[in-house]
């Protein structure tokens, strides 16, 4: 019997769905090998915890622990796995299905909302995939009939049996590959920083403590977002570096400075350059005793 338009469509967006599923399932599973996924500013850590945002404690929580990351990711690698393969898709959908579930009540009570959308569409992706097996769940799992007959044996493509293969190996060597080379070009400057002293048009300035420090510091997080913390205030701004230059530019004025363009020395973290309004500025910086997130 001939297929009509609305089966065929059907059978390719099944292959479509499995396949986008698995990516994203095995995507989550890499970042947290390589402990990537729950990173939280390191200014947070000097925030009150009546004043951090939801997400954020959720974030802290999950990352604190990478055994615990570990043991999520072997499940989303093997979930993202099972599915690409017809002998072991139910497993894999019924795990994804656990694993979806979990991230949209997260998502939804500590507000991530940039993540809600796609974890519904995954969600609504793995049920519709999931509805062709209702009837044999349902005698399993209901009807108690001890046993489901197994589906006579059908011949299967030589393109059918590598194509997963080949997809799983593929996806492995690309995040892989894409690791290293994140962890290769993230910048080392990255930290959390005392304002040792600070020259603006050869006046040394008389710093206070910031809304949330004690000292005045500067905070150079990833995602290219820095925050300034001084005269009982928070600035927040965004940082680029170029080799050995750096351009900070300030959500709003500090001292008359808005942003700055400037010269990196790593070794001594020293900043200097000129501002906006065409002054000399001098930052000296020093790293902070590293904490436990």
């Amino acid at each position: 019997m001939k297929k009509s338009f609305l089966f065929k469509t059907w059978d390719v967006l099944q292959y479509v769905f499995i396949y986008f599923l698995s990516l994203v399932l095995i995507a989550f599973a890499f970042s947290k090998f390589f402990d990537n996924q729950f990173e939280i500013y390191k200014y947070s850590g000097y925030v009150p915890l009546k004043d951090v945002s939801r997400m954020t404690h959720a974030w802290s929580f999950f990352g604190r622990s990478y055994p615990y990351n570990l043991f999520l990711g072997i499940i989303e690698f093997g979930a993202g796995a099972s599915i690409l393969f017809k002998r072991t898709r139910l497993i894999g959908l019924l795990l994804a299905l656990g694993l979806f579930a979990n991230i949209l009540i997260i998502d939804i009570e500590f507000q991530v909302k940039d993540a809600l959308t796609h974890v519904i569409v995954e969600t609504i992706m793995v049920i519709l995939l999931l509805i062709p097996y209702l009837p044999s769940l349902k005698a399993f799992f209901w009807n108690m009939a001890g046993k489901i007959q197994s589906e006579s044996q059908v011949s299967v493509s030589k393109f059918a049996r590598i194509a997963p293969i080949a997809f799983l190996a593929l996806l492995c060597i690309g995040f892989l590959v894409e690791a290293y080379l994140f962890a290769q070009s993230k910048e080392k400057f990255m930290d959390e920083y005392a304002v040792q002293r600070m020259v603006v048009a050869n006046d040394t300035l008389t710093l206070s403590g910031g809304k949330n420090t004690k000292q005045p510091m500067f905070f150079f997080e990833f995602g290219n977002v820095c925050i300034l913390s001084a005269d009982d205030s928070t600035f927040w701004g965004d940082y680029f570096i170029r080799k050995d230059s750096i351009e900070i530019i300030l959500d709003k004025q500090f001292r008359g400075v808005k942003s700055i363009k400037a010269s990196l020395n790593r070794s001594q973290a020293l900043i200097q350059g000129i501002t906006d309004q065409q002054q000399p500025i001098q930052v000296q910086l020093a790293t902070m005793p590293k904490r436990r997130r």
